[in-house]
Order: structure tokens, then sequence, then C-alpha cells
């Protein structure tokens, strides 16, 4: 289990929410992680790896223990969800349709 195999998972998950703005994945988000066969403990995994190579890099950059954070208890995503379905669309953002535009 490394960064780069999740990364490879994570790709088509990114291009379908994110690139391709697909509503039907915010509706059934855990279908789109059962079928990249991406685990929770994975990513717990590799981002405590993570955290803790950056702890190592600010020790050895600055002969200092690293600041501790705070923990994110996402107590608040309910609220940021919310606001982020009120917000108007974006018309940069709007989808392409396979039809080009008359001129």
């Amino acid at each position: 289990m490394d960064v780069a195999s999740l990364d490879k998972r994570f790709k088509p998950i990114r291009h379908r929410v994110l690139a391709h703005s697909d509503p039907r994945s915010a509706l059934d988000p855990d279908s789109l992680y059962k079928r990249a066969n991406i685990k929770g403990i994975e990513i717990v995994k590799i981002t405590d790896g993570l955290w803790a190579a950056l702890r190592d890099y600010y020790r050895n950059r600055f002969s200092a223990v690293a600041p501790a954070g705070d923990e994110y208890s996402g107590a608040d995503i309910d609220k940021i969800h919310a606001a982020y379905m009120r917000r108007p669309p974006d018309p940069k953002r709007a989808r392409c349709t396979s039809r080009s535009p008359q001129m």
C-alpha cells in the first residue's frame, strides 16, 4: 500500500466528481470508493505516514519538534455541505455537451 497505488485508484473518482461534476456521484459516494477498492484504513495509514514524514522533515530542517495542530473533528461538515449546495452554479464550470455551439 503506497501513495502511488492510492492515487491511481483515486483518479477515476477525482475525474468523475471534480472534472465532470457528475451529480449522481454526490448521491452515492460510497459506491465510488467501493468500485475503486479504496478502504478508509488505507487512507488513514497513508495520511498518518505522510504526517510522520512531515514531522521528521520539520525536526531535521528546524531542529525542533513540529507544532501540534488541532485535530479536525468534521463537526461543521453538514454546514459546509449545505452552503455548497445553496451556491449558484459557476458558469465557467458548465458541463460540456456533445454538440458544438452554433456560430
